[in-house]
């Protein structure tokens, strides 16, 4: 299948996507974008390593919620 063929089917797929657990096959299936962390290899462990270095990115001083180290192992323990 060509590029264009591809964004032909991704168009007439996308409606289709009703709610969110259509969404989440399409884009697991499709674009393989992973449902959970756990599926790229995260490890329990890792999370604090992980939210360390989020509260260093340059991103947090513009975001508009300040958030703490907790708040960001809260969110990737979610998302394991």
């Amino acid at each position: 299948m060509n590029v264009q063929g591809f964004f032909l089917l991704v168009c007439f797929n996308l409606r289709f996507v009703s709610n969110l657990k259509h969404l989440k096959m399409f884009s697991t299936f499709v674009f393989c974008i992973p449902e959970k962390l756990s599926m790229m290899g995260l490890k329990e462990g890792d999370i604090e390593k992980l939210a360390n270095n989020a509260m260093k990115d340059i991103c947090m001083l513009t975001n508009p919620r300040q958030g703490s180290v907790e708040d960001i192992i809260d969110i990737y323990q979610a998302a394991l």
